[in-house]
């Protein structure tokens, strides 16, 4: 049981996992939704990655990923902002994936081994008397 769950877990992980960097409206989105990182372009075309984006009045502030610099940054002087955001086209297709790999995994380790047989099941007969049965009777509780 805890594998299954496990599993599942891993599972729903990777799928919310799949992600895209959508351009956002800052006044709107980052109040509302609060995330972590926002990736903004300036007028002048440089990328700026900001960590704990805020927004007060006109102007974006934070500070630039991976270091304690804060950044503030007029929105008149801002491009474009992203933020990561659910991809349902990439879960989608991940979860195809993943469905395909199952089967391919459970055809590979089940299924193509159970033998050519087709017709069912079949015990045939005992080819000699073998513990109080006739040679040729059929055999019992296969």
């Amino acid at each position: 049981m805890p594998v299954r769950v496990l599993s599942a877990g891993l599972l729903w992980t990777l799928a919310a996992a799949c992600t895209s960097l959508k351009p956002i409206k800052p006044a709107e989105y980052i109040p509302k939704y609060g995330p972590d990182v926002v990736w903004v372009t300036a007028s002048d075309k440089t990328v700026v990655t900001v960590a704990d984006p805020q927004v007060a009045r006109d102007t974006l502030t934070g500070t630039r990923k991976g270091t304690q610099e804060q950044v503030t940054l007029p929105l008149t002087d801002v491009r474009t902002v992203s933020a990561k955001l659910p991809d349902h086209g990439k879960t989608a297709v991940f979860l195809i994936g993943m469905g395909a790999l199952t089967t391919a995994v459970l055809y590979h380790f089940w299924i193509s081994k159970e033998g050519p047989n087709t017709a069912g099941v079949d015990c045939g007969v005992y080819d000699t008397a073998t513990l109080g049965h006739a040679a040729g009777s059929p055999k019992p509780d296969c």
